[in-house]
């Protein structure tokens, strides 16, 4: 795992738009209806400048633009560590899922849980991580 990552989180994270999924409680709607910045320039020269681990989440709302960025930046997956975060905004397979499809891999490097609050709401939630990567959705 590279040492140093380039994160994409708490500095771009806040615009408000909905976002498909299943239903919310209404504590986890709260977070649900923010988009992140655009990152996709930054995280291009991030990559550009040599680094090769690029950290996300479901929370910060930008793991489309961090897949924009892998996509353009033409290297190979392996070159590339991708770290994300469960945030407990949703269901932890919906979760997966989701951040898989935004950032346009099959897999991630390292999967977090971004607040352990959210495993209250989720209780199964280190059952499912075991499962994910049983699956190769995370190594």
């Amino acid at each position: 795992m590279p040492v140093i990552a380039f994160g994409t989180g708490s500095k771009w994270k806040g615009q408000v738009r909905p976002e498909r999924g299943p239903p919310l409680s209404n504590s986890q709607q709260a977070n649900a209806d923010c988009i992140g910045q655009d990152v996709t320039a930054y995280v291009e020269q991030a990559i550009d400048v040599g680094f090769s681990h690029i950290d996300t989440a479901q929370y910060y709302r930008t793991e489309e633009y961090v897949g924009a960025a892998i996509r353009e930046s033409g290297l190979a997956r392996s070159e590339l560590y991708i770290t994300t975060k469960f945030s407990g905004i949703s269901t932890p397979k919906y979760a997966i899922e989701n951040s898989l499809d935004k950032l346009g891999v099959e897999s991630v490097d390292l999967y977090l849980i971004h607040n352990p609050s959210s495993l209250i709401l989720f209780p199964n939630t280190w059952s499912d991580f075991e499962k994910f990567r049983e699956q190769g959705l995370v190594k």
